[in-house]
Order: structure tokens, then C-alpha cells, then sequence
């Protein structure tokens, strides 16, 4: 079996590969690539100017690879920041100075008359040539889970597993994971997950699309926001509702008898601002909803303060359920009625229960005969 290592420090200008898992418990400088056939734990900051590849778990504290990350396990990490390599290519002296202006000390090699550039310290020519010719997809791809505090990165993201983190910038580039958790604010371009997003700050993408997507701030789509799973229940029998919205064959509404503070709408944000918007179950916003194009739920569509469609197009509400269910399971509510609601039936605001949660007044009974 390959062995564990323990290593103080590394500081090289060529690339490093170890077969087998590492321990780096000081300072880690890398002029090339870091490859690593097993867990690779970094207790100090690590700085690589080429592609880092473990692969096993990584753990680590600050991380700069220059030509992206791959971890096969699941990665831990305080702070990452990622450059894609095809942007690499072209800008390796702007990462080369970036990478020396992140570093915790001056590298004493900057005084030397041998060295004229800050790659030139960093890498040697035979090594750079390595990186210049080398191409990957993604500037950060983890097979597992992702957790970190904050992230930076230059090119696309593919997670695997969970991504848990605390503020991501992804500079307008696509992101992909298996689950999203974002504690503060999430920035990149194209957004997809299989199943749940949640961002407790604002979202900033060009789209996204996932199952349910559950944002505190402002969810801010240039072209479409599309939620693909319907409704469910924050009580836990959420599994009842993850089939059909509406069960056309008995007729029955799986929802129709529960309350609103129990329903965990498809889609809920704080504020809603994108082209185009589509939700398989409700749409939940606290505050506004701004929409380019079409605003279209299966179920519900409900505002705090106002909704807007573009002129040439609408409001589609309740598309889910049949007609007669409109006024309970596929209604539009705001404080006042929106134009161009093409389907659906308006129902008023009603008054904030102690839950928070949005509600349209109470329907009155009807009349007993």
C-alpha cells in the first residue's frame, strides 16, 4: 500500500507528484503541478501556479491553484481561489503577480538580479511550457462533497456532491453540484443543480435551474429562473408531494388541507428579478417580482409588494391544476392585482400571520343550503 508522508514545507519551481497520501504542515510554494495518489492535508496556506489533482480527500487551509483543482474525494477549505486554465494560458504573468501578492512573505528570490519577472520565480521555463500545453474543462471539480468559506474562481464548476459555502464569486462562469448551500452570496453564470439551491444572501447568475431554489436576498437571473420539483412540506411528510402537483385521476389536491406555513414553496426568494421565470409548484416572494418575459407556476404566485411582467407578456398561474382549483391551489396574490394575469385567479394579500409567511385573505364560506 502507498505510504503516508509528512512534510514541513515545500517550496519548488517543477512539478510535484506523490504516490500516496501527504501531510504538508508548513508552508507549500509550487511553480508547477501538485499531483497527489491519495489525501492530501495542507495545515498552512498552499500556493500552486499550475493544476493541483488529488486523488483521494483533501483538506486544507488557504488554496491557489492557478491552472484549477481536482480532488476525487470531497474537499475541505477555508478559502479557495481558482483559475481555469484555458484563461491561464493567457494571463500567466497576471496570476503569477496575483499569486505573489497572496503570498504570507515576499519571496526573497524577487531581490535577485537573476530573476527580471514574479514568474520567473515562481516557475521554470521547462515547467511553464508543461502548463502552457496542457487543457482542462473545469477550474474546479470535486467527485465529492465541497465545503469552504469562501470561493474565487476564473473558470467553470462541477461538484459532485453537497457544495456548502459561505460566499462564492465564480466571475460569470457555469456551476454545476449535486446539492448547493450557500450561507452568504453566490455570483457565477450558468447555475444547475438535480436537486435543492439554498443562498442566504442575494443570487447573481445568468441562469439557474435546479429542483427547489430557497434564496434570503435577491434572486437576480439575466435570462430564466426554472424550478423543476413541486412543492413540499416543511413537517416532514415531504415525500407525499414529490410526485404529481395535482393527482388528475382522483381528483385530489395533496395539498389542499395544509396550512401555509407548512408548504415549502418550489420557488421563494426575498425578491425575484429575471427574464423569465417557471416554477413546477408555487412561487414565493417577500417583497417583489420582476419578470422581462413570462411568470409561470404550476401553483401559486404570491408577492408582498408588486409583480411585473413585460407588456407583451404575462401571468400564468395554476397551469398545474384544473380550473375549478384556481381559487385555492393556482391563485395570484399581491396587495393589489397585477396586469396580464392570462390564467389563474387574483386573490388579495391578506394580513402577515405571526409564521411571516404570506397568505391572500381568507376565502368567505359558503352559504349553506
Amino acid at each position: 500500500m502507498p505510504r503516508s508522508f509528512k512534510r514541513k514545507g515545500l517550496i519548488t519551481r517543477q512539478h510535484v507528484e506523490y504516490r500516496g497520501s501527504l501531510h504538508l504542515s508548513g508552508h507549500v510554494r509550487i511553480g508547477g503541478n501538485l499531483t497527489v495518489h491519495g489525501d492530501l492535508r495542507s495545515d498552512q496556506a498552499l500556493f500552486c501556479l499550475g493544476r493541483v489533482t488529488v486523488h483521494g480527500r483533501m483538506t486544507a487551509n488557504d488554496v491557489f491553484a492557478g491552472c484549477g483543482l481536482e480532488v476525487k474525494g470531497d474537499l475541505e477549505a477555508k478559502r479557495v481561489v481558482v483559475h481555469g486554465n484555458s484563461a491561464a494560458v493567457q494571463n500567466f504573468d497576471e496570476i503569477a503577480e496575483e499569486m505573489i501578492s497572496l503570498l504570507p512573505a515576499r519571496p526573497r528570490e524577487l531581490d535577485s538580479p537573476d530573476f527580471c519577472t514574479d514568474l520567473e520565480v515562481l516557475v521554470d521555463d521547462g515547467t511553464l511550457l508543461d502548463l502552457e500545453s496542457d487543457t482542462q474543462e473545469y477550474a474546479l471539480q470535486v467527485g465529492g462533497d465541497c465545503s469552504c468559506h469562501g470561493l474565487k474562481s476564473s473558470g467553470p464548476i462541477d461538484v459532485r456532491g453537497t457544495w456548502r459555502a459561505s460566499d462564492v464569486d465564480a466571475l460569470g462562469l457555469p456551476a454545476h453540484a449535486n446539492e448547493i448551500r450557500v450561507t452568504g452570496s453566490l455570483t457565477c453564470g450558468s447555475l444547475q443543480s438535480p436537486n435543492d439551491i439554498q443562498v442566504y444572501d442575494n443570487l447573481y447568475c445568468v441562469e439557474v435551474e435546479c429542483r427547489r431554489l430557497e434564496v434570503y436576498g435577491l434572486a437576480e437571473a439575466e435570462h430564466t429562473i426554472l424550478t423543476s420539483g413541486p412543492d413540499g412540506l416543511s413537517t416532514g411528510a415531504v415525500q407525499d408531494t414529490y410526485g404529481q402537483i395535482f393527482d388528475t385521476e382522483s381528483g385530489r389536491d395533496p395539498l389542499a388541507k395544509t396550512r401555509a406555513e407548512q408548504v415549502t414553496p418550489s420557488l421563494a426568494c426575498g425578491s425575484i428579478k429575471a427574464g423569465s421565470v417557471s416554477s413546477f409548484g408555487s412561487i414565493r416572494a417577500d417583497t417583489t417580482i420582476e419578470c422581462k418575459n413570462y411568470l409561470k407556476a404550476h401553483r401559486s404566485i404570491t408577492a408582498g409588494v408588486s409583480i411585473i411582467t413585460g407588456r407583451e407578456h404575462g401571468i400564468l398561474a395554476g397551469i398545474g391544476v384544473p380550473r375549478g382549483q384556481w381559487l385555492t391551489a393556482g391563485f395570484v396574490c399581491a396587495p393589489e392585482r397585477p396586469p396580464r394575469i392570462l390564467t389563474g385567479t387574483y386573490r388579495k394579500l391578506g394580513r402577515r400571520r405571526a409564521s411571516g409567511v404570506l397568505q391572500p385573505m381568507t376565502l368567505p364560506r359558503s352559504p349553506r343550503g
